[in-house]
């Protein structure tokens, strides 16, 4: 697949970014593809290339702790088939049917933080103990509102829409962590044109506050997939309860799954708590949900 670099005059500024289109120029559904808080970065452009073209750093083998689970705790038999489910996965999505470039998608990975600056966004490595990091996190997300999500999100999908490597219909919407519920008000704004949303270990997407993400399910008509870590401060269990029974209570088309022993960050390979075992599945289910929602 080519990778170009793209500038998108935005409401406040200038967003960059990339967007990975396939070699042959065929149309194919578009996806925005947000990067966790951490913003455009060597790691997030190797996520949005198709699995052949990924260059995931690689990490001393260990036994994997599990895959997935609908529930927080899960027991020893529901670990051995879980990570049977990922292997399973693994094998069946080596196939030659996702062989296309992007894994059959045109992705626009675009800098959702433009109102702070440009890459890199941060001079220094994140750590809670130094005052800089909960500083500098609060620079980066302030700006983004729900009001300016809501700005933002139609110039994305109108470079996307009119971009001719995209085939015209619904498009799909992805975020980590921070931008989980970044992709959530996107689809609340856009519920014509955003068709599927996928979520890891989105953060604060119920709180008890007026301004919870979850609040604005009513508007949405996504298939949504919501992948969460059950060690993850941002996503507490009780939250995630209180989010999958708002769930429930939307009426909509949804998966919400807890990933037993993963940490919050669990698919990013920059990451401490990046799991490949469990971010291969989790990327695979992604493609599979994807290609389901968007009728390729």
């Amino acid at each position: 697949m080519i990778e170009e670099k793209v500038e998108i005059l935005m409401p406040d500024g200038i967003s960059t970014g990339f967007l990975y289109r396939p070699e042959n120029e065929s149309p194919l559904p578009g996806i925005l593809h947000m990067t966790d808080i951490y913003g455009v970065r060597p790691t997030s452009q190797a996520m949005g290339l198709s699995k052949k073209s990924r260059n995931w750093p690689q990490r001393p083998k260990r036994k994997p702790k599990a895959g997935f689970s609908s529930t927080p705790k899960a027991g020893l038999k529901g670990r051995f088939s879980s990570i049977l489910r990922c292997k399973m996965l693994r094998f069946w999505f080596s196939c030659d049917f996702l062989d296309s470039p992007g894994e059959g998608f045109t992705v626009l990975l675009p800098n959702v933080f433009y109102r702070t600056g440009k890459p890199p966004l941060f001079d220094f490595v994140p750590d809670f103990k130094d005052e800089r990091t909960p500083k500098r996190f609060a620079e980066v997300t302030g700006p983004l509102t729900p009001e300016a999500i809501s700005r933002d999100v139609k110039v994305y999908l109108d470079f996307l829409s009119s971009c001719r490597f995209v085939r015209p219909g619904g498009i799909g919407v992805v975020g980590y962590c921070f931008t989980g519920a970044v992709a959530l008000r996107m689809a609340a704004t856009l519920p014509e044109k955003i068709h599927a949303l996928v979520s890891f270990h989105g953060g604060g997407l119920y709180t008890d506050t007026p301004a919870s993400p979850h609040l604005v399910l009513p508007q949405v008509k996504a298939r949504l997939y919501f992948a969460h870590a059950d060690q993850d401060a941002s996503m507490p269990g009780p939250a995630i309860e209180k989010f999958n029974q708002a769930l429930k209570n939307s009426g909509l088309d949804f998966e919400s799954e807890i990933y037993p022993g993963a940490l919050h960050g669990w698919t990013i390979p920059d990451r401490p708590a990046f799991n490949q075992l469990m971010a291969e599945c989790a990327f695979e289910k992604m493609v599979a949900f994807f290609k389901s929602s968007l009728v390729l």
